[in-house]
This record gives structure tokens, sequence and C-alpha cells, in this order.
């Protein structure tokens, strides 16, 4: 299959299932993990760019939103601190998806 460029739009995360799509054929289900992966990016993306502070971030609010729905990950003086069982969570919602693209 050729691609144009227009075929892989997004960045990161979505390119990369776009291109699992239409490039390798891979039925990649929708479920909940896909959905909490755009979130921890959103996460990741706040701690690379913008070294955890969210009053740099472009997205502070969807990640304050996100942040307050959890037990195990908080912000002091506007800063996203991770615990422990946020990066165990990490870590099997990345090994389910990986998981069901071995499948």
């Amino acid at each position: 299959m050729q691609l144009n460029v227009t075929d892989l739009n997004g960045n990161g995360i979505k390119r990369a299932k776009d291109y699992l799509i239409k490039v390798a054929n891979i039925d990649f289900q929708i479920d909940e993990s896909w959905n909490e992966i755009m979130n921890i990016a959103e996460i990741r993306n706040s701690i690379v760019h913008s070294e955890g502070f969210l009053n740099d971030s472009k997205k502070a609010e969807k990640i304050k939103n996100y942040i307050s729905r959890r037990h195990d990950i908080s912000i002091e003086n506007d800063k996203i601190i991770l615990s422990a069982d946020y990066c165990r969570y990490v870590i099997n919602i990345i090994s389910k998806i990986l998981r069901n693209l071995k499948t």
C-alpha cells in the first residue's frame, strides 16, 4: 500500500496507531485503554515539554480534570506529581495494548 503524507496525520501516538491500521493492517480495536493512553500521553507531554508544570501546558485544564479523577497522581504547586502506583498503572495499560496488538 502506498501512503501519501496526509495519510499519517496527527502526532506521536495517533500517527503510530494510523500506521498500524493503514500499513501493518492490524485490527486496532479502540477501547478504554486507547482513551487512557491519550490521557497518559498528555501527562507525558507536560512532563517532557514543561518540566511537569501545568501553567506552561497548553492543555492544563484537560490534564487537571484527568488528575482530579485519580488517586495516584496529584498536583502540587502547579506541578504534576506521579506516584509509584501511577507508574505501575501506566506500564500495565501499555502492556495491555501491546498484548492486544500481538494477538
